[in-house]
């Protein structure tokens, strides 16, 4: 996204067709890179020892897991973890299943996660450069403002690399949830005042700052997604996950431009009341529905789902108090 802006930014000024023909071109060189990468990506260890295909699970755990890892040690934990969720289920599965007994509230917990995007800002983000044009502000500063946010968003990814190996994923998520509610309170407040080129900018940095929390925020919560399904289930959990995601999506990219469009809502800066409101909500569900899993074994996991442990007590759970 940096590199599609600034293109963007180089050709601004520019009156002619290749000025956007050239930006449609380069985009097409990021997914053609990640396709490339696809088939050396690992398998799921667990997929392959529902397939029975141990000795793949063994060479993909070998790829997968940090040097020094007892790999025979983590294979017995994936068999026994595939066959004991195997034997509850009785059968084969279908994506119904999701919604009964305990995945119900897994399914639940990973269609709150699907929805971290949309309240940080993701698709008021992806809509900035016109929104903040509709605002007022001139051009060179939309593209400069949002080549900050990107900016920020990537120092933000990178930084949330070392700190989701130290830090718990509930205390990232508050944080950056945190940051937005601040960001949207500020953009809100901004709204408020005579429109003129300072308040204007407040709105336009605000919006950008929120680009700080993607890394914490939705770093964790695909993490936690990823984790908290029935391993039998996880495709297709994820898969309603995916599909929850991309409905969301689609409402705010129809419903946006009726907000701050000049000739209908014309909401401007006052958006940010309306995503605080949501993001401070979304903050109340994350607390009482969302449990961290960092460190803990998809076993552990299964066994606090049947015993109905409250999410906000899933990371300082000890096993070793239900043995004493």
């Amino acid at each position: 996204m940096l590199i599609a802006i600034s293109a963007t930014f180089s050709r601004v000024s520019i009156m002619e067709e290749s000025a956007f023909r050239v930006i449609f071109a380069a985009a097409w060189a990021f997914p053609g890179i990640l396709a490339l990468g696809l088939p050396f990506l690992p398998e799921s260890p667990y997929w392959l020892v529902m397939k029975q295909q141990h000795d793949k699970a063994r060479q993909a755990l070998q790829r997968l897991s940090p040097s020094g890892e007892d790999i025979d040690a983590r294979l017995d934990q994936v068999q026994q973890t595939v066959y004991r969720e195997r034997e509850l289920a009785n059968g084969d599965v279908s994506i119904l299943d999701c919604f009964h007994g305990t995945n119900m509230r897994r399914t639940r917990i990973i269609l709150i996660c699907m929805y971290m995007p949309k309240v940080v800002g993701a698709v008021l983000s992806s809509n900035a450069p016109y929104f903040l044009n509709q605002t007022g502000l001139d051009s060179h500063m939309v593209v400069t403002l949002t080549q900050i946010g990107i900016s920020m968003g990537v120092v933000s990814a990178i930084v949330n690399l070392f700190l989701m190996m130290r830090l718990r994923h509930r205390l990232l998520m508050f944080f950056g949830v945190g940051i937005s509610i601040i960001m949207y309170l500020i953009m809100g407040i901004a709204s408020l005042l005579p429109k003129t080129t300072g308040s204007l900018t407040v709105i336009g940095v605000s919006l950008q700052f929120i680009s700080i929390s993607y890394g914490p925020a939705v770093g964790a919560s695909m993490a936690v997604a990823g984790e908290v399904s029935a391993s039998r289930l996880r495709a297709q959990s994820l898969g309603l996950g995916a599909a929850f995601m991309a409905l969301a999506a689609t409402f705010w990219q129809v419903v946006l431009p009726y907000l701050f469009n000049q000739d209908e809502a014309n909401l401007g800066g006052k958006l940010g009341w309306i995503f605080l409101g949501m993001a401070i909500v979304y903050l109340v569900i994350v607390y009482y529905d969302v449990p961290g899993t960092r460190g803990r074994t998809y076993e552990e996991l299964d066994v606090m789902f049947e015993k109905g442990i409250p999410a906000r007590k899933f990371e300082a759970y000890n096993f070793e108090d239900d043995d004493a």
